[in-house]
């Protein structure tokens, strides 16, 4: 069970363990359903497009451009074998040496993140105004998989590593980040009961400058790997399913292919046209959102940090209320 619910200005009507119930607010609501349900949610509760609401028979509260302007940066991921006994492997990660180390020495496979060990932010563009690709490497050429170890199986193809070596392999891997996609989505409702899912319509990759941008980003590893440093490390590269040249419009195709989302959406109930500088929601008394969704544009990096750091300032403003 959970909670579901339609978010008004005075209150909530949740479903909980499968019995609806209203809950009244004393001060305020503050939604935080994130990039995809908070527009879904404040939709339903008759706060967006206009079109939209009418659409779905639903009373309108507040007309604004609610579930528009989704931005969703874009990732490849480019893996190389290595001849040197460096990686995060699946024997390492489950042997009992690496329990021992961990346990004794807090060191070893047990003490990685299975994250990014380095990540670097580049203008491949070359105007110095702000990085448009991040590379992040992982010291794996096939991430141990946590569920696996777990005996837990995915439902969905991985079609990454259905032609790839196994999690034994040694090797790393690159993933260069599109940073600030000119490509842009929208939310929409599905239909007007909490439980239905809404159409998420991201529109990946539909600016051509997009997909220029990530290839460089490709290019750029690749001379990364030809360095000095590199060469001498980077034994074989792995190529995607289907790969048999590495030229422009083989790589292109890739990208559209295989290119995926880096879990940061953002921008459908933008700061200035859904909310104020207070995250307010505009028009409706007693409703804030405090998730990625407010964002008016893509960040350089990781959303993490800035979401914590926007989620204590508002914290401080609601308590100084």
């Amino acid at each position: 069970s959970g909670i579901n619910a339609e978010y008004g200005s005075s209150g909530i009507n949740a479903e909980y363990g499968g019995v609806n119930k209203a809950v009244r607010a004393r001060k305020e609501i503050i939604l935080t359903g994130g990039a995809i349900e908070t527009p879904k949610l404040l939709m339903l509760s008759g706060i967006g497009p206009e079109d939209e609401l009418k659409k779905h028979k639903i009373q309108a509260v507040s007309t604004l451009p609610v579930g528009k302007g989704l931005k969703d940066p874009l990732k490849m991921w480019m893996r190389y074998k290595t001849d040197e006994k460096v990686s995060v492997t699946m024997d390492k990660v489950t042997s009992a040496r690496s329990f021992l180390q961990y346990y004794f020495k807090k060191d070893g496979p047990w003490s990685e993140t299975l994250q990014s060990q380095t990540t670097v932010f580049v203008d491949t563009e070359g105007g110095g105004k702000r990085p448009n690709i991040n590379i992040n490497m992982l010291r794996a050429v096939a991430l141990p998989n946590q569920a696996e170890i777990l005996g837990v199986k995915y439902e969905l193809e991985d079609v990454f590593n259905a032609e790839l070596y196994d999690s034994n392999t040694e090797g790393f891997t690159f993933i260069p980040t599109l940073l600030h996609p000119e490509s842009e989505g929208e939310v929409r409702l599905r239909g007007v009961g909490i439980h239905d899912p809404p159409l998420v319509d991201p529109q990946y990759l539909s600016s051509p400058r997009d997909v220029k941008t990530l290839l460089s980003g490709i290019r750029y590893v690749q001379e990364l790997v030809r360095t000095k440093a590199m060469s001498g490390v980077a034994s074989e590269s792995v190529p995607l399913p289907g790969a048999k040249g590495d030229s422009d419009e083989e790589w292109i195709q890739a990208i559209k292919q295989f290119a995926f989302t880096a879990g940061h959406p953002s921008g459908t109930c933008a700061m200035g046209k859904v909310v104020n500088e207070d995250l307010k929601v505009l028009g409706v008394e007693g409703l804030r959102v405090v998730d990625g969704s407010v964002f008016p544009n893509t960040i350089s990096g990781d959303y993490t940090g800035v979401l914590v750091a926007m989620a204590d300032k508002v914290a401080h403003k609601i308590r100084n209320v």
